[in-house]
C-alpha cells in the first residue's frame, strides 16, 4: 500500500472517529437541554411562590393579620417545590447557590416574625434574587441562550430573563403597597420604591413584548396570533399597574383593601407565568428538531462508514 493511500485512509478514519465523538456530544446537550427545562420549571414557581410569602409577610408585619393562614400554605407550596428541584440531576451543577437558597428559606420561613417589616422585605428579596441567578444559571449551563436558531434565543430571553424580572418587579410593587395599605400609611419612601417599580414593569413588558413577538412572528399558537397570545398573557399586569397608579400613586385617598390589592397582583404573576408555561414546549420542539436533524447526521456517517470500509477492503484485494 502506497504512503498516499495510507495517509488518506488514516485521515478519513481520524474523519470518522472525530464526527462520531461530535455525535455524542451533540445527543448529550439535546438531553441535558431537556432535563434543564424540567429543572426550570420548578425553579419558576418557586420564583412566583416565595414572592408572595414575602408580600404576605410585609403586610402581617405592617398589622394586617388576614394573611396569617396563607402564610403557611405558601410554605408549605415552597417546600414541596424544593422537593421536586431536589431530585432534579441539573441541580448538581448549582449546588453552592441552591444550598444557600435552602438555607436562606429554612430560616426566613421560622424567623421572620421577629423581624421588622423592611428587614423581612430586604431578605425575602436577597433571597428572590438569588433564585433568579439560579434560573438564569441553569439556562445557561444547558446551553438554550446560544441555540443557533435567532428565534429559540429571543424566546429564552423573553421567558427566562425579562419574564421573571418584570414578574419580580410586580411582586415587589404588590408587597410594598399591601404593605401601606396596611398600615393605612403611605410614606415618601414607600411611594419612591413604588414609582420606581412601576417604571419598571413598564420597560419590562415593552422588553417580553419585543421578544416575544420575534419568537413568534408570522405564526399562530394554539389558534391565536402571537399579539394575541402575548396580550391576553400580560393584561392581568396592565391592570395591576392601572390599580398600584390609582389607588397608590395619584394621591387619592386609599379606598382599596390590602387583600384586594394584593390579589390583583397575585393574579398578574400568576396569568403571566401562565404565558411562560405555555411558550416553553416550543424550546423542547427546537430540542426534537435538533434531534432529528442528529439522526439525519448518523445515518450519513454509518452510511460513508460503510462505503469506506467497503472501499479500503476492494483496494487491499490481490
Amino acid at each position: 500500500m502506497s504512503l498516499t493511500m495510507s495517509v488518506i485512509i488514516v485521515s478519513a478514519v481520524f474523519g470518522l472517529i472525530v464526527a462520531a465523538i461530535q455525535y455524542r456530544h451533540s445527543a448529550c446537550s439535546i438531553q441535558y437541554q431537556r432535563k434543564s427545562l424540567d429543572t426550570i420549571v420548578g425553579v419558576r414557581k418557586v420564583i412566583e411562590l416565595i414572592p408572595q410569602h414575602r408580600g404576605m409577610s410585609n403586610a402581617l408585619l405592617n398589622g394586617d393579620d388576614s394573611f396569617k393562614g396563607k402564610i403557611i400554605t405558601v410554605q408549605s407550596e415552597v417546600d414541596k417545590c424544593i422537593q421536586v428541584i431536589e431530585q432534579s440531576s441539573n441541580i448538581k451543577g448549582q449546588l453552592q447557590r441552591w444550598n444557600k437558597i435552602k438555607s436562606d428559606w429554612n430560616s426566613l420561613k421560622s424567623d421572620y416574625v421577629g423581624l421588622s417589616a423592611p428587614k423581612s422585605f430586604q431578605q425575602h428579596s436577597d433571597l428572590i434574587s438569588e433564585v433568579l441567578y439560579l434560573l438564569v444559571d441553569v439556562a445557561n449551563d444547558s446551553g438554550i441562550y446560544f441555540h443557533e436558531n435567532e428565534r429559540c434565543r429571543a424566546l429564552t430571553l423573553g421567558l427566562f430573563y425579562h419574564l421573571p424580572m418584570m414578574n419580580e418587579f410586580v411582586a415587589r410593587a404588590r408587597g410594598v403597597g399591601a404593605g401601606a395599605i396596611a398600615k393605612n400609611k403611605l410614606i415618601i419612601c414607600d411611594r419612591i420604591k413604588l414609582q420606581f417599580l412601576y417604571k419598571r414593569v413598564n420597560k419590562s413588558l415593552e422588553a417580553i413584548h419585543a421578544t416575544l413577538l420575534q419568537s413568534m412572528a408570522g405564526e399562530n399558537y394554539q389558534e391565536q396570533s402571537p399579539e394575541a397570545l402575548i396580550t391576553e398573557g400580560l393584561q392581568p399586569t396592565y391592570f395591576f399597574m392601572h390599580t398600584l397608579q390609582e389607588n397608590l400613586l395619584a394621591g387619592h385617598a386609599v379606598t382599596i383593601k390590602s387583600t384586594d390589592y394584593f390579589d390583583i397582583g397575585t393574579s398578574a404573576v400568576k396569568e403571566s407565568f401562565k404565558l411562560f408555561d405555555t411558550l416553553l414546549p416550543i424550546i423542547n420542539q427546537y430540542s426534537d428538531q435538533d434531534e432529528v436533524r442528529l439522526k439525519r447526521q448518523l445515518k450519513w456517517l454509518w452510511f460513508f462508514g460503510f462505503v469506506f470500509t467497503g472501499a479500503v477492503v476492494f483496494m487491499m484485494l490481490p
